[in-house]
């Protein structure tokens, strides 16, 4: 049955010590066993010839219990391992939300960025989308308002200053 199985069943001749494991996969193994065979059983650890930990669980019959057997290898999960690919999972999702949402305000922001850098070189960009974040789409909006009216201040101020230039060289005929 070890060849196959990797499961060794004896006689329970001595007493095992009262080592256990904090493993999950023992604790709902050892509860799985008392629910079937309604007794308490303990799966205790210890550590065999060839210095690998072995699991052992004694389970009455009859009139004798029998004890079986189990390598530590026979777990199919092991939890370091496991524990570290859903810690660099975690990770690796935590890192693409956050460059995610980064260019979500790092775009609107870039935007009012060029539009104010052309206003400054007295170029008058077209009016920004508004979208992002509400902080970001009120500031784009005021921004856009603000764009518009500096462009009418301009034109009324030339206006003005051309009419002014034009009544200061028409000459005051009739006082």
């Amino acid at each position: 049955m070890f060849n196959k199985h990797e499961l060794l069943i004896s006689s329970s001749t001595e007493k095992l010590d009262d080592s256990t494991s904090l493993l999950p996969y023992l604790y709902f193994l050892e509860t799985s066993l008392n629910k079937e065979l309604g007794i308490k059983i303990q799966i205790k650890q210890t550590l065999g010839k060839d210095e690998q930990d072995w699991f052992w669980v004694d389970i009455p019959i009859s009139d004798i219990t029998v004890r079986f057997g189990f390598p530590r290898s026979r777990i199919g999960v092991n939890p370091p391992i496991a524990f570290f690919l859903l810690l660099t999972i975690g990770i690796f999702l935590t890192i693409v939300t956050a460059a995610l949402l980064t260019q979500r305000l790092t775009i609107p922001i870039d935007r009012l960025y060029q539009a104010a850098q052309a206003m400054g070189k007295g170029h008058w960009p077209e009016p920004i989308k508004v979208d992002g974040p509400e902080e970001l789409a009120v500031l784009t909006r005021e921004f856009n308002r603000m764009n518009i009216q500096v462009k009418e201040l301009l034109s009324n101020r030339t206006t003005l200053l051309a009419g002014i230039a034009h009544d200061l060289r028409t000459p005051l005929t009739q006082i």
